[in-house]
């Protein structure tokens, strides 16, 4: 039996960071019309500040990242961000780059995504986490989400000999179980 691995992705200030001209792009790119695109870019709000001199507002900075967590549209608008995370980890799963787990049936989850929340599931070795923490920049830099290193955490099967090492790839430190996702355990899943 191959080494297995299971990554809880915890994303830095998600809603607050999320690039908005990247929803609208992806959005483009899954084929909503352009007055939909219109729409939703009317829709997300736009705060503006303006700075204090000597105790005076002066002049408007607006915004163009984040989502306002409460507003109706933001689950959905972060869901389709994620989708490029998803799109672009299926491929890398069907290319052979990241190696999924296999349990003699057709269909493999590589990953599990809840609104921010995310587990990545893939065999231990170090050529998948490499590629994993490719995906993990193209994500910071197309959509501004950022993985939270310091509070992600990495789970390993028994079997696994180089913990340490494929750890020290990403960045994030190592777990044991038992553990709970969403508040289930999932421990069974290596």
């Amino acid at each position: 039996m191959c080494s297995r691995l299971c990554l809880k992705i915890d994303l830095h200030k998600a809603f607050d960071s999320i690039n908005r001209d990247f929803i609208l792009c992806i959005m483009r790119s899954m084929g909503f019309p352009q007055i939909w695109c219109h729409w939703v870019k009317e829709c997300i709000p736009s705060p503006t500040f303006s700075v204090l001199i000597n105790g005076t507002p002066t002049g408007f900075i607006t915004s163009t990242r984040g989502l306002r967590q409460g507003y109706p549209l933001s689950p959905f608008l972060f869901s389709m961000a994620l989708e490029f995370f998803s799109i672009h980890m299926h491929l890398a799963t069907e290319s052979g780059r990241i190696h999924p787990l296999k349990r003699n049936v057709e269909l493999h989850v590589s990953h599990l995504l809840f609104a921010d929340d995310m587990l990545v599931f893939y065999r231990a070795d170090k050529s998948s986490v490499h590629e994993l923490n490719k995906l993990l920049e193209q994500l910071h830099l197309n959509t501004g989400l950022q993985v939270n290193r310091g509070k992600s955490k990495i789970y390993f099967s028994k079997s696994c000999k180089y913990k340490n090492e494929l750890a020290s790839i990403l960045g994030v430190p190592i777990s044991s179980f038992p553990t709970k996702y969403l508040g289930l355990p999932f421990d069974y899943l290596l």
